[in-house]
């Protein structure tokens, strides 16, 4: 199967050429001594846009070439390589879809770039909630009922933006969304970047084009085995501007992009339509017993298909392994600090849940590892005291008693999305960080974001309300590390005043 950029990129080092261009290290001769040592030979690739190697910001060589395998790989009219990570993917279309002063309808539990790229392109937000899962303590899908309701109540929205999969894995009826927002006149973007292993992975829930979105953006470093940073984002039909989008994307991103995380992507194409893909379906399929194997009230509620249904989704990512901790009387982040000590790393360590992510380096070997692990984590906590005022019932009760940090987000997410428009913005100067109680009525001067997932709490611009407080409040006593909100007494950036 073609790699097109990769193979120039080894015809280039392989003529043993004398490097006189950036960058210094000049193919590794000149790099530290420990980064040699670890990426040794793989320096040698780190090149710029020489002749042959083309241009990302104006392909015509082996990247155009690359790209149009990628779009045919994922079914897209057009595909466009991203070093910025998704984040650039979702900025840019951002970007090259909205004028200043316009609105978009956002599901509020988008990524914190979709907020970036609302700031810059100077839109605002109608946010939707989506559904909960209650028995997880999770977020859930959007349902398409919901995104018709705001669309007819604001008819002038032409962009809807939802996250699908989540971070958790929930799956939205993509299908019927695209419909709901076609319909309306509107073009639906998917931010799909947990999913980008779906189009390689047989069995996987539909993928974001397949389904009628109009694009998608997929970090394919997630779990389709690029360098970190490295994405695509996927267009299809002709409800986006191209020749907007690109200038977007030059704006956006490096004009020195790295051609390790370029060609990483050429060369993760290929090996997820060759052997990748199969191979992520066994660990897919080890994590399903392993789901089963959880489900006898043992102090983990797993997410499951039926439950996401439940919960507005259709399916569930089979990659991803989320479980819900409530029935064990402790908080998620206890459960990742218990699973650390056992040199077991969680993708999401949250109040109420922690995820997993399987990967094509995966199997059923490291799945049983990991059950293994788990179980041995579920004695510990069974044997050990419930920590008062984590907003979980003790073990033997019922899941969740709806107070503590879930019932806070849920507060959130039902206000924003009855209420008036967000206008994210970076307009006045900061007047400094004042203690959180003080701040109520305040404009919000730096964004708080708990990382991971990385979905906002605040934005710059927006007014801090009550349930804010509440919930960095909450949030600081369970150790949830929240950007905005340094160590010691919680406290947040306000915007100075605006002067009478």
């Amino acid at each position: 199967m073609p790699t097109p950029l990769w193979d120039a990129l080894v015809r280039h080092v392989s003529r043993r050429p004398a490097a006189w261009h950036v960058p210094g290290h000049k193919m590794g001769r000149g790099a530290p001594p420990d980064l040699l040592r670890w990426l040794g030979p793989g320096l040698r690739l780190d090149l710029t846009e020489l002749p042959g190697l083309d241009d990302l910001h104006q392909p015509e060589g082996p990247i155009a070439e690359a790209q149009a395998l990628a779009a045919r790989a994922a079914g897209a009219d057009e595909s466009f390589f991203l070093v910025g990570g998704s984040t650039a993917g979702n900025v840019a279309l951002l970007l090259a879809s909205c004028e200043p002063g316009e609105t978009v309808l956002v599901a509020r539990n988008v990524h914190r770039s979709v907020m970036s790229g609302l700031i810059l392109a100077g839109a605002s937000a109608i946010t939707v909630a989506p559904d909960w899962e209650d028995e997880v303590g999770i977020p859930g899908g959007v349902r398409p009922e919901a995104v018709e309701r705001a669309l007819q109540a604001h008819p002038e929205v032409r962009t809807v933006i939802v996250t699908s999969p989540t971070y958790h894995g929930i799956c939205s009826d993509l299908a019927r969304l695209a419909e709901v927002v076609h319909r309306c006149g509107g073009r639906l973007f998917v931010d799909e970047a947990h999913g980008a292993h779906v189009c390689f992975v047989p069995g996987s829930p539909p993928c974001a084009l397949d389904s009628g979105a109009d694009a998608a953006v997929q970090s394919w470093h997630k779990t389709a085995g690029s360098l970190t940073q490295s994405a695509v984002l996927h267009v299809r039909g002709n409800r986006v501007d191209r020749a907007r989008l690109r200038q977007a994307l030059a704006l956006v991103q490096s004009s020195s992009p790295s051609y390790l995380l370029m060609a990483s992507l050429d060369l993760a194409r290929q090996w997820m339509l060759e052997e990748g893909g199969r191979r992520l379906q066994e660990a897919a399929r080890a994590l399903e017993e392993l789901r089963r194997g959880l489900e006898n009230g043992n102090g983990l509620v797993p997410l499951t298909k039926e439950r996401a249904c439940r919960a507005g989704g259709t399916d569930i990512d089979g990659a991803r392994l989320t479980l819900g901790v409530g029935p064990s009387g402790k908080t998620g982040l206890e459960w990742g600090a218990a699973l650390r000590r056992r040199n077991t790393w969680a993708e999401l360590e949250e109040p109420t849940a922690v995820t997993f992510v399987a990967g094509p380096g995966d199997d059923g070997v490291t799945v049983g590892k990991l059950a293994r692990v788990l179980e041995d984590v579920r004695r510990e906590m069974a044997d050990s005291p419930v920590r008062s005022g984590s907003g979980l019932s003790a073990p033997g009760h019922r899941p969740f008693s709806g107070t503590g940090w879930t019932a806070l987000l849920k507060e959130l997410w039902r206000q924003e999305s009855a209420g008036e428009a967000i206008r994210p913005c970076l307009g006045r100067a900061i007047a400094g960080r004042i203690p959180v109680e003080q701040a109520v009525g305040r404009r919000c001067g730096q964004a708080v974001i708990p990382y991971p997932p990385g979905i906002p709490l605040l934005l710059p611009g927006e007014r801090i309300q009550p349930v804010h407080v509440e919930l960095i409040r909450t949030g600081r006593a369970l150790n949830v590390r929240m950007q905005g909100v340094p160590d010691g007494p919680p406290t947040v950036a306000v915007m100075e005043e605006a002067r009478e």
